[in-house]
């Protein structure tokens, strides 16, 4: 006699582990601890369902479905642990493939919720399967797998919609507050990177300030372990060195290339990494180049998938305008991306002149990048220790604060493009282009700083970013105002030709010349997008012609670097300023005051030294009066005419 109430043996369900207590039990213990009581859970159920003599037969769904189910339980625990692999998505992406096959669309609807949730972003019932009617019957199973159906009224959220601990989940560890951090770190040993955390180290003693940058023999200069035994640094900077020593005297500023290791243990965390335009073969496609930006993330989210814990980011960086919304596709496949939010944070130092305009800023800009409201109240704390909290304001667009520090830039490129214009248009009809800068600044509207006239303009970011511009106005069809930030860059490399052709045409071949001032500006060191490199190359292609050049602070190595070695072999770097006075020409970049000390009180000499005929350019207002110049003739950018003596 058949009793239909008696399962038969090879359908008879396995008894399994009530994973729902242990996925809460493994949440509260350490990571290590984590992965041996899931081993241990494993073999546990392992052994029982061999025991059972468990088989899956031919046609029977239900036991069909059992089995997938306990597949599903198997990468949910992992979640819950955070320990999922990357490569876990494809074991899932084929268990879907699975189901389809099998007409089970409930549990296809389910596995298709747990791969959206597993990339931080919770599918809405409209997204999932149409068999979403039967997604609850198979999370409740999930949730309690002995089948007791006693709580399938309740809300499972904690279970599946909410796994692991959310922002909804009272166990959930709440974002920290400003004195509750002990680390503050900086990816990007660059200068903002430094800088910005010497600063913060200056004025916050109570926390501990790093920086990061994965370049170990950078690191190690910086903390003087090398053959000299001195702390070098990558960089100058006024004032720079006073601060620094304080810092790593109290104790509260360091150096590491240890990223993953000081990412662990930090909050706080800036980004301050290169992002360069784009380079192709003879071709300057002026789209930037994020890969050490999307490093920076990547670190960050497996920081977070390490150690479960909030992660405040601000970024200093210039990123693309619309690049928030490519940031779902970093945080895919990392649980707990949602503890991350970030900010942009924009810097607006002048190179030179920087420390002081970060011990002192007039604004500090904040805006929300991707769910910042958390660091936004965090760095706004952080930053009210630095500046006049009225002096902080926060913006709530990602692509408002980048145009806006793009066209800051724009502004000061354009406003020196216009006095660059302004003192060649002086030269040709004979007017002194100091009695036109005197009526200029007349104007109390105008920024007064930027009112000299220079052979070009230099600075990484005032380049870049103009670039960029007129790349940005072609993405979006601007077409025609592209032109005008196109037209910015050209008339930059016309005013340094227009340089060269003077030089060329005043001098004959075979000429020694004396190149006074390597760097973008006084006081620095920062030799990016310089006008001397390109003035220079351009003068090395007159037949002949060799260099002397002297700069008080870029480094010989650094300066023979931006030149090929065919070109290395015409240039002689001096290291004082006396050294180069045996040449036929002097030309002057930069406005040193040293440079303008030795026009004055060693003009004899110069006069004795100077190869015949001789000639100066002085392209930085550094001679006031050319009497006693005898036989050297002298050019002043933005002056009527060359003035013989």
């Amino acid at each position: 006699m058949n009793d239909t109430n008696v399962a038969e043996p090879h359908l008879r369900e396995p008894r399994r582990l009530n994973w729902r207590k242990v996925n809460k039990r493994l949440l509260k213990m350490p990571l290590q601890i984590q992965r041996k009581e899931m081993q241990h859970c494993e073999e546990m159920e392992r052994q029982d369902n061999e025991n059972t003599s468990h088989k899956q037969e031919p046609g029977l769904a239900s036991t069909s479905i059992a089995s997938s189910v306990l597949c599903v339980r198997v990468l949910w625990r992992c979640v819950l642990a955070s320990i999922a692999a990357p490569a876990t998505s494809k074991r899932w992406a084929s268990l879907a493939h699975a189901t389809k096959q099998q007409q089970q669309p409930a549990l296809r609807g389910l596995l298709a919720a747990l791969l959206r949730m597993r990339a931080g972003l919770l599918a809405q019932p409209s997204d999932m399967d149409d068999s979403s009617d039967h997604d609850q019957d198979f999370s409740d199973d999930v949730g309690n797998p002995n089948g007791d159906s006693s709580d399938r009224n309740q809300d499972h959220s904690n279970d599946v919609g909410n796994p692991g601990g959310s922002p909804n989940d009272e166990n959930v560890t709440p974002p920290p507050e400003l004195e509750d951090i002990e680390r503050i770190c900086c990816i990007g040993g660059g200068r903002v990177g430094v800088l910005t955390m010497m600063v913060l180290a200056h004025y916050w003693h109570i926390h501990k300030h790093f920086v990061l940058d994965k370049d170990v023999e950078r690191i190690n200069d910086m903390n003087g372990i090398n053959a000299a035994n001195e702390r070098v640094m990558p960089f100058s900077e006024l004032d720079m060195d006073l601060y620094l020593n304080k810092g790593i005297d109290r104790g509260n500023l360091h150096f590491s290339s240890n990223i993953d290791h000081e990412l662990d243990l930090c909050q706080m965390v800036f980004i301050a990494v290169d992002i360069p335009l784009k380079m192709k073969p003879k071709v300057l496609k002026n789209d930037l180049d994020i890969n050490n930006f999307e490093d920076a993330i990547k670190s960050i989210l497996q920081s977070i998938d390490r150690i479960p814990g909030w992660k405040c980011v601000a970024i200093k960086s210039t990123v693309p305008v619309d690049y928030k919304s490519n940031i779902a596709n970093h945080i895919h496949g990392f649980y707990d991306a949602w503890r991350l939010s970030v900010i942009t944070n924009p810097e607006f130092f002048s190179v030179g002149t920087a420390v002081q305009d970060l011990l002192h800023p007039q604004k500090v800009v904040l805006g929300d990048f991707y769910e910042g409201q958390n660091s936004l109240a965090l760095f706004r704390d952080l930053y009210a220790g630095v500046v006049n909290v009225d002096n902080i304001e926060i913006i709530g667009s990602q692509s408002s604060v980048q145009i806006g520090k793009l066209l800051s830039n724009a502004v000061l490129a354009a406003q020196l493009t216009l006095m660059n214009i302004g003192s060649t248009l002086c030269e040709k009809v004979g007017s002194n282009f100091d009695d036109v800068r005197s009526t200029i600044t007349a104007n109390s509207r105008l920024n007064q700083v930027f009112t000299n006239s220079r052979p070009g303009y230099g600075g990484m970011g005032l380049t870049k970013d103009i670039d960029y511009l007129a790349y940005l106005c072609e993405y979006v069809g601007m077409t025609f105002e592209k032109k005008f930030f196109t037209m910015i860059s050209e008339m930059r490399r016309r005013k340094m030709d227009e340089l060269v052709q003077n030089v060329s045409h005043m001098i004959a071949a075979s000429k020694s010349i004396a190149i006074y001032g390597f760097s973008n500006k006084v006081d620095s060191d920062d030799i990016r997008e310089s006008p001397a490199i390109y003035i220079c190359r351009s003068l090395l292609k007159i037949n002949g012609i060799r260099l002397k050049i002297f700069d008080p602070l870029v480094s010989d190595n650094t300066i023979l670097k931006c030149f090929v070695p065919r070109e290395r072999n015409r240039i002689l770097v001096v290291d004082n300023i006396g050294g180069a006075f045996d040449v036929e020409a002097m030309v002057f970049l930069v406005e040193w005051p040293m440079f303008a000390t030795m026009l004055e009180e060693q003009r004899d000499e110069l006069v004795n030294t100077m190869r015949r005929p001789s000639f100066i350019f002085d392209c930085c207002d550094l001679i006031v009066d050319v009497d006693g110049f005898d036989h050297i003739q002298i050019y002043r950018l933005g002056k009527p005419k060359l003035s013989a003596i």
